[in-house]
């Protein structure tokens, strides 16, 4: 599922998306308008490339709840570019030497809310480019095999 830029209220619910570079991403440039308002919810998605979920510095708020989420090798759950998300209460499956959660593109004032998640097989979240302002961290259940310096 692909989100052009300049969209809102899109919602991504009740689907099993498979063997895609990216199951749900949005944006391209700030140029052409920021995405915003994007549910992603109830979903099994299955990657094979890249990031399973991935949003671009033009986007400005993902909620990703209830989802299960198989990632493939060293890819991540989420790659967030967001200026606020919220991930909550999904399932992440085979993120092996990867974050759940990676950080991308925008550099200042980012909220996030990570809770009630279960990740097997990888850290919660690692900051690899920017700067997060808030984080909310809550009631996850981590299984990591990862050991560097991530939350």
């Amino acid at each position: 599922v692909s989100i052009a830029n300049a969209c809102t209220d899109i919602t991504v619910q009740d689907n099993d998306i498979q063997i895609c570079r990216h199951c749900v991403t949005s944006g391209l440039s700030d140029d052409y308008g920021e995405n915003r308002d994007i549910y992603i919810s109830n979903n099994t998605l299955r990657n094979g490339i890249s990031a399973v979920i991935d949003s671009h510095a033009s986007t400005i708020n993902y909620e990703v709840t209830n989802n299960k989420i198989y990632c493939s090798g060293s890819n991540c759950a989420f790659n967030d570019g967001t200026a606020y998300s919220l991930f909550a209460n999904n399932k992440v499956y085979e993120a092996y030497g990867e974050s759940a959660i990676s950080r991308r593109g925008r550099v200042a004032d980012t909220k996030k809310i990570i809770t009630g998640n279960y990740i097997e097989c990888a850290s919660l979240i690692e900051e690899n480019n920017g700067n997060i302002s808030e984080l909310i961290v809550s009631d996850n259940n981590v299984i990591s095999t990862k050991t560097t310096d991530v939350i």
